[in-house]
């Protein structure tokens, strides 16, 4: 059995996959222009409950959720997404499942 050590795309593929995925792209971002606000501020909150994790090694931390949820508010608006509840919060889902 013979396996490939390195793949390899013919040029004109591999310029259709970049104008495919080029395309997703900017139709992602018509529809949710706030998105990449969205993901910075996850990511940040998510980074901050592994800091306070890592911080407390012997306890185990215990997060509200309505704290997140205002932590994760508040660095939208710093981020200059107009949010004016919790329920107008944009939950974006993926193919492969959804967080909620």
């Amino acid at each position: 059995m013979q396996v490939a050590i390195e793949a390899k795309y013919h040029s004109q593929c591999l310029v259709k996959l970049y104008n495919a995925s080029s395309r997703k792209i900017e139709e992602d971002q018509k529809h949710n222009p706030d998105g990449l606000s969205h993901g910075i501020a996850l990511t940040e909150m998510l980074g901050y409950i592994e800091d306070i994790k890592v911080a407390n090694i012997s306890v185990a931390p215990i997060f509200k959720l309505i704290e997140l949820v205002k932590l994760y508010m508040n660095r939208l608006q710093e981020l200059g997404v107009e949010v004016t509840s919790r329920n107008q919060i944009y939950m974006p889902t993926s193919k492969v499942g959804t967080l909620y």
